[in-house]
């Protein structure tokens, strides 16, 4: 799952190491303290961050900004439901932030609350119906939904926004797969491997097709450049003593 600012990864960190960050003091003033928070966070020092902006918050409880910004730390650190909770109170003092909206999605989908997720990527297309990951993001729950006719409406609709954009042509060859939709599938690999050569799991995702209509001989092709292209690739459920023969 992909956020705007970035499935979508997970080092759990205790609270207790959040007390530990920064030096605070009562004199500091509170934008101050929210721009340290900036800097240590774009530095990618999210433990030392989520202290100053806590502490801009004891003084500026209603900047929707900086519940954003403690949500995005919290989303590095995977600290999912954290990240839910400032994202969420970002959007109940501002409703229109597109990517508080997004992340909020993300994290969703990240802790498995497809409903809730898609529905926050519906709110998100409200808000910028043109935005094609909002579309495909939402896809990809309906899939994980088993909503497949859903799916297919927002891949359909992403290939018509952009067709030059591998993963929409990938994802929905995923679901045709599930559908057992095989020469369907083929075609939308296809697309994507030709417009990205170097698509390791596209062309793992095709031999699979392959194998599964029996041309066994285009799957092990399919099979070897998928490997070729990247070492950790696995294939699921298939044997490969069966297929070279």
């Amino acid at each position: 799952m992909q956020k705007t600012t970035g499935r979508i990864s997970v080092l759990w960190l205790g609270l207790s190491m959040f007390t530990l960050a920064g030096c605070m003091t009562g004199a500091d003033n509170p934008e101050v303290t929210f721009e340290r928070g900036n800097l240590l966070s774009e530095r990618g020092q999210f433990v030392e961050a989520v202290p100053h902006y806590t502490k801009a918050l004891e003084a500026l409880p209603n900047r929707p900004e900086i519940h954003f910004r403690r949500g995005l730390c919290y989303e590095n650190l995977n600290l999912d439901e954290k990240a839910l909770e400032d994202y969420t109170q970002c959007l109940e003092l501002d409703p229109e932030h597109i990517d508080a909206v997004n992340n909020k999605g993300v994290v969703l989908a990240r802790m498995g609350r497809y409903e809730d997720a898609a529905a926050t990527f519906s709110a998100l297309i409200r808000l910028q119906p043109d935005s094609v990951l909002a579309i495909r993001n939402r896809g990809l729950c309906y899939h994980d939904l088993e909503r497949f006719d859903m799916a297919l409406k927002d891949y359909n609709l992403a290939i018509t926004m952009a067709p030059n954009d591998v993963n929409n042509w990938f994802q929905r060859g995923n679901v045709y797969l599930e559908q057992g939709m095989l020469p369907e599938a083929i075609a939308d690999f296809d697309k994507a491997i030709n417009a990205d050569p170097d698509f390791a799991k596209a062309w793992m995702n095709r031999g699979v097709a392959h194998f599964g209509l029996d041309e066994r001989k285009a799957a092990v092709k399919d099979f070897e450049r998928a490997q070729e292209l990247d070492s950790n690739i696995i294939l699921p459920g298939i044997d490969l003593s069966l297929i070279h023969i």
